[in-house]
């Protein structure tokens, strides 16, 4: 699966660099999401696994070969140095830890949960001629924040409709390496759970239960003690601003 998705998409940066032409291209790699399956060669090196195993691992260092074709390809065709590369997984890992592959290290929950086992991932930026290599961060960013930061590199002209509200936010100045913070928490919806992820606390709710927990998330990332008794005045005041940005999410899907 891997290699058909760089396959299009190596032919798409060949053909828009051909032509001098810009180009944004976004490449939703299946690997390692289940059923995971990796061909024969690719299973070799880890024979003394088990069958899961074999073909997890397999499947990992398929998708790690096929970016480095297409890195390959950006430095083939002159345009590695100032072309922007994001790399990152869209959530946690998939199905049950005591029967599914991955592992969400020291966090709490995995894919479908709004706990950070769900939600933290690591990510990875590469522009050469813009961010410095070798530079790591721990100010939480995520995929909402890809479309204003394109924006500002091409400058605010660049068309959005004027009724158009963000949920991310321009990253331009972290990725320079200066002073940063975002300027509201990071949201989450999925069916009844809600998130709200702050610079320190994070609220997580259930909105049929009406039920919330909070977590300081710098001292406690893995989740382990709900600190919402001893913070009830923060407790209403994140309640308020994610509610407030649930009813803009609600409008955007009413009013597309």
């Amino acid at each position: 699966h891997s290699a058909i998705c760089i396959d299009r998409a190596t032919d798409f940066i060949k053909h828009c660099t051909d032509d001098g032409q810009t180009f944004l291209a976004f490449i939703w790699l299946h690997a390692p999401h289940l059923p995971v399956v990796a061909s024969a060669d690719d299973r070799a090196p880890y024979a003394e696994f088990d069958v899961r195993t074999r073909n997890y691992c397999g499947c990992v260092a398929a998708l790690d070969r096929e970016v480095g074709r297409l890195r390959r390809v950006l430095a083939e065709t002159g345009v590695a140095e100032n072309t922007l590369l994001w790399f990152c997984s869209d959530t946690g890992p998939e199905g049950q830890a005591d029967n599914a592959p991955g592992s969400a290290g020291p966090f709490r929950g995995r894919k479908r949960s709004l706990y950070e086992g769900g939600v933290r991932v690591p990510a990875v930026v590469v522009w050469p001629a813009r961010v410095a290599a070798g530079r790591t961060t721990e100010v939480p960013a995520v995929t909402s924040d890809i479309l204003p930061t394109v924006r500002g590199i091409l400058g605010e002209e660049a068309g959005l409709p004027d009724r158009m509200e963000v949920d991310g936010e321009n990253l331009l100045a972290l990725l320079s390496d200066e002073p940063w913070q975002r300027a509201r928490p990071i949201g989450f919806q999925t069916a009844q759970q809600v998130a709200w992820n702050g610079p320190q606390f994070k609220l997580v709710g259930d909105r049929k239960a009406n039920t919330f927990e909070l977590y300081n998330i710098v001292a406690d990332p893995g989740e382990t003690k709900d600190v919402s008794a001893q913070h009830a005045d923060i407790v209403a005041s994140m309640q308020s601003d994610l509610s407030a940005w649930l009813v803009l999410c609600a409008a955007d899907v009413a009013d597309p």
